[in-house]
């Protein structure tokens, strides 16, 4: 079983069928899915514009390779029963049974405790990525409202990194002849941290060629409507604030025996098991950090996705 329909738990579910295939097995295992929507969120590309494109029906990847589906949100885990629970599409109460687990339910975003924090946008889920697009579209109904093209973008990760260089061509889509001006925050003292030293000048360059303003060292301290104060004591108008600082692994994987890391992910083996856990429990690099390493990106290779740019 995997609870979880993301990258990491759609490619367990396919490498589960394929070994068993290669075994000779397939008539004795049967693999299921389990996941509270009908789709496949492409979260890694949240960023972008028109983000409700970037789903892909499970059904369509899943069916076809004989991967049965179960629709629930999953609220219990119970490794020594060997059992799951939570809720179906309707509430109703479910509860599932497995021989191995696969934990895929992946990271949620850590949300500020900030004077005038309702005013924040993220990209984590697909709704809150589609409220940013709506947002955005709508910025040129009042092109003189203070701070009307500016965007401030809080965090310099992987998604802060991506959301601030993508905002300006988004902004000058709407912004006609206004200016645009995209600010990102950090924390840290240099770009990229998290990231190493290697590719810190291609990152710094792409930051420069879109003409987004950096300022390290520094964090948010509040905002409105229209304006964001900074640690420093900055005040900028903006119309629009991202917040991308911080993630936390799932909570269903505090249900899981074993030790965390800082972010609540589980620390596991080369086999991605917690050597607390049961060893029928297992996780995804999304929800556990082993050796050192963090989240791995997904391979999207032989999936049917909305194209690039």
């Amino acid at each position: 079983m995997v609870v979880g329909a993301g990258f990491a738990g759609v490619w367990a579910a396919a490498a589960a069928v394929r070994t068993a295939a290669e075994l000779g097995r397939e008539e004795d295992v049967t693999v299921t899915v389990v996941a509270s929507g009908e789709d496949m969120v492409i979260r890694p590309r949240l960023y972008e514009d028109d983000p409700s494109r970037m789903r892909v029906a499970l059904d369509r990847v899943l069916g076809p390779i004989g991967v049965r589906r179960v629709r629930a949100e999953i609220t219990g885990v119970d490794v020594d029963a060997h059992r799951v629970t939570g809720r179906d599409h309707d509430g109703n109460p479910v509860e599932l049974a497995y021989d191995k687990l696969v934990l895929a339910t992946g990271s949620t975003l850590v949300s500020p405790q900030l004077p005038g924090a309702e005013h924040l946008f993220d990209v984590d889920t697909i709704e809150a990525a589609d409220a940013l697009h709506q947002h955005i579209a709508q910025l040129s109904r009042d092109p003189q409202r203070p701070g009307a093209f500016t965007a401030v973008v809080v965090g310099g990760g992987f998604t802060g990194l991506e959301v601030a260089t993508e905002l300006p061509s988004r902004l000058r889509a709407v912004a006609g002849e206004h200016l645009v001006r995209v600010v990102m925050l950090d924390r840290a003292d240099v770009v990229g941290r998290a990231l190493g030293d290697g590719p810190r000048p291609e990152i710094e360059a792409a930051l420069e060629a879109e003409g987004v303003e950096v300022r390290l060292d520094t964090g948010m301290e509040s905002l409105t409507e229209d304006s964001a104060r900074l640690t420093d004591g900055t005040v900028i108008e903006a119309a629009t604030v991202i917040w991308t600082a911080g993630m936390r692994a799932q909570v269903l994987t505090e249900q899981i025996p074993g030790e965390r890391d800082d972010l609540g992910r589980l620390v596991v083996d080369e086999q991605l098991q917690s050597p607390v856990s049961s060893p029928q429990a297992g996780t995804a690099r999304s929800s556990c950090a082993g050796g050192g390493q963090a989240a791995e990106a997904p391979d999207q290779r032989g999936l049917d996705l909305p194209a690039g740019r």
